[in-house]
């Protein structure tokens, strides 16, 4: 089994990108994740940790084998906090830009591309499963991410 931390700042859509991957619809409710969640799926665990609790949290008790660390393209605030969430992990990880079907998310996608050379990074919508597929292709299935 590989083991998934998906890690960002509250509200970014953690929990609906998990939900993407394993089949679930899209719901359009904001329901805010209050623990840690562990769901099995085929040969992944995916560890989704509340946003919340991003000052209180050690990653260092958690078995995981790559972070998928989530920002909503919308939000300037969760794109400035990537540096935090990079800056408490140790093993290798995949930048998410969510919620690409939001008309704000242009200047940001800009702003990433001239910032990310170090680390890959994939802009979806959950809502539109737009990319969806390339996560799951390019990631998952072809296990490069072990």
């Amino acid at each position: 089994m590989t083991n998934i931390l998906v890690i960002g700042d509250a509200g970014v859509g953690k929990t609906t990108l998990i939900n993407n991957l394993i089949g679930k619809p899209f719901i359009s409710q904001y329901l805010s994740t209050s623990q840690i969640n562990l769901v099995e799926y085929n040969d992944y665990n995916f560890i989704d940790i509340p946003g919340q609790l991003k000052y209180s949290l050690d990653f260092s008790s958690i078995n995981y084998d790559i972070v998928f660390i989530v920002y909503d393209l919308s939000n300037s605030i969760s794109y400035s906090n990537l540096n935090f969430w990079i800056k408490k992990i140790y093993k290798p990880f995949i930048i998410i830009g969510n919620k690409s079907d939001c008309t704000l998310s242009v200047k940001l996608t800009n702003l990433i591309r001239s910032t990310s050379k170090q680390f890959d990074n994939l802009k979806l919508s959950c809502k539109n499963k737009i990319s969806i597929k390339e996560l799951l292709s390019n990631y998952l299935n072809k296990k490069l991410i072990i």
